[in-house]
């Protein structure tokens, strides 16, 4: 698997950072054609919500509630990928995209 936070691709974490005490945690899932799947959000390190994606990158399902605030995606070293608040199931102002070194 892949992971993407369109336009960046970078190796899908491997656990890391899933189990994280109270953090809300994005895992990227792409297809064998590279295209966005879905999406889904960990709290606790329990699944609570996932968005799927048809081949044109739209939402076209969404279960569960993703939680507001504060949400992070992980390279595989551990590193913070992306961060950025949700409100309402959505992004809410700017995300944080970092480099694999953690920069």
């Amino acid at each position: 698997m892949i992971a993407y936070f369109l336009p960046v691709a970078v190796l899908l974490l491997s656990g890391v950072g899933l189990s994280i005490s109270a953090e809300v945690v994005r895992e990227t899932v792409m297809s064998d054609k590279g295209k966005m799947e879905k999406v889904v959000f960990y709290k606790n390190g329990a699944e609570v919500a996932s968005r799927y994606f048809n081949d044109k990158g739209d939402v076209v399902r969404t279960t569960g509630t993703i939680p507001d605030g504060l949400v992070r995606e992980y390279y595989a070293n551990g590193k913070v990928m992306i961060e950025g608040n949700y409100k309402n199931g959505v992004p809410e102002g700017l995300l944080k995209r970092y480099y694999g070194s953690g920069s």
